[in-house]
């Protein structure tokens, strides 16, 4: 049994069980043709997008915010 996420640019909410293979299948196909496979990273990643320090920056000022409390 496998479990799939996908985000759609429409308000729905829903849990869905597939029985058949064959049908399964069809659907991870078509998935694959009109989808972008994303990585659990790309959210990640997502958060740090359009910052204005860069990763130099924003290391150095956790780092320095540890340290002050830590010291």
């Amino acid at each position: 049994m496998g479990r799939i996420s996908v985000s759609l640019p429409i308000k729905v909410n829903g849990t869905f069980r597939v029985r058949d293979r064959k049908v399964a299948k069809r659907l991870i196909d078509e998935l694959e043709r009109v989808g972008e496979r994303i990585s659990p990273f790309d959210e990640v990643f997502g958060i740090w997008a359009d910052r204005k320090e860069t990763s130099e920056e924003l290391t150095r000022r956790l780092r320095d915010r540890n340290n002050r409390r830590n010291g």
